[in-house]
């Protein structure tokens, strides 16, 4: 018996394997491939090349998500949004006065 034939890990169609959807991030399609989106990876899809620190700061705001919580706001740190096809994520800059 082959062990591997178990072990969804590098074998393909067997097992969890991530598959991409796509959802809108600033009203841009994006292909996302896990399962939930965090603050962090919304702003890194949103604005790859702005300068990070701390006068920088990020509103994200979702639309569409799964489960109990389909709309709500991402904060640094805190907890994330479980992707669904078709999901809105809005990533707005600022910058602290």
């Amino acid at each position: 018996m082959n062990d591997t034939a178990h072990d969804p890990k590098g074998q393909p169609g067997l097992g969890h394997e991530p598959h991409s959807v796509e959802i809108f991030v600033n009203t841009r399609p994006v292909e996302y491939d896990n399962e939930t989106i965090d603050y962090t990876q919304a702003v890194d899809i949103a604005f790859p090349n702005i300068p990070k620190g701390p006068d920088v700061t990020f509103s994200v705001t979702f639309t569409g998500a799964k489960g109990d919580n389909p709309s709500g706001s991402l904060v640094e740190g805190g907890a994330s949004a479980r992707v669904k096809k078709g999901m809105s994520v809005d990533v707005v800059h600022s910058n602290r006065s």
